[in-house]
Parts: structure tokens; C-alpha cells; sequence
């Protein structure tokens, strides 16, 4: 398990702090971008189809600094490598009657 943080520029901030949209398309980019460098990390991942990776994280979004000021910023704990997606995988999840 890992930790990623991302801080962006005080003038960025701004938008992500008043426009959902901005900062869910910021957070979907920086889960890109780690998604590709463990992809380009883990071995044997060259010989499987990108499209079967897939990543496990869960992220915090942080809206203010350690002195209360607005800043928005990301905290993502990710497992270090990649999972398989295997065709034929039936989801094995069962609901509690």
C-alpha cells in the first residue's frame, strides 16, 4: 500500500474548490496517471491487455490546509500493483436474505 498526494497551484485551486466537475476531472487524471505508471511498473503486466488492469485506491479529498486555509488537495491510498480482469468472472458477491 502506498500513498499518493497531489497539490496543485494556488490559481487552480480556486476552480477546484468551486466547481465539482474541475475536481473530479483532476482526481480521474491523477488516478490515470498512477494506473499508468503501475502499469508500466508491475511485472508481467506488458503481456496483458491494458484494458484487463485495473488499480484499487480509495481517495481522500482533502478542502483545507493544516492552518484551516482553503486548500484542496488529494490523498490516495493505493495497493501497490495492478489486478487481472479474467473473462468469465462472474461477480461472486451474494446478497444476505
Amino acid at each position: 500500500m502506498r500513498q499518493w498526494v497531489l497539490s496543485v497551484p494556488k490559481r487552480l485551486r480556486y476552480f477546484m474548490q468551486r466547481d465539482g466537475a474541475v475536481l473530479n476531472m483532476v482526481l480521474r487524471i491523477f488516478l490515470r496517471v498512477i494506473a499508468q505508471s503501475l502499469q508500466a511498473h508491475c511485472p508481467g503486466a506488458l503481456s496483458v491487455e491494458k484494458a484487463a488492469l485495473h488499480i484499487g485506491a480509495v481517495a481522500f479529498i482533502h478542502r483545507f490546509g493544516s492552518s484551516l486555509n482553503e486548500h484542496v488537495h488529494f490523498h490516495v491510498c493505493v495497493v501497490d500493483g495492478v489486478f487481472e480482469e479474467v473473462a468469465g468472472d462472474a461477480d461472486t458477491d451474494s446478497q444476505s436474505q
